[in-house]
């Protein structure tokens, strides 16, 4: 695994520079994420009720849904914080 820094700025003229069909589109990204922050508005009905997304990439949907508990951590890694926690001891 590898990590590398990118000027955010510059990505838009790296992927025009790079050419081809279907390359990433900065605008595409934005009204997306405007349409998913409109439609989770009308979703989310109540204040201090804890929701969870899961995005099935098979079907592109984005489900929401109410969590049964009051995290919105999951289970591993709620298990995997209290392994962590019991090898400090």
């Amino acid at each position: 695994m590898s990590t590398q820094t990118l000027d955010t700025m510059r990505i838009p003229a790296q992927v025009r520079e790079r050419g081809g069909v279907g390359m990433w589109d900065g605008n595409v990204c934005i009204n997306f994420a405007a349409r998913f922050l409109e439609r989770l508005k009308e979703v989310v009905e109540a204040e201090g009720v804890v929701y969870g997304l899961r995005f099935e990439r098979a079907g592109k949907a984005v489900e929401v849904f109410k969590r049964e508990r009051s995290s919105f951590l999951t289970d591993e890694y709620l298990r995997w914080k209290e392994r962590g926690k019991s090898s400090e001891t």
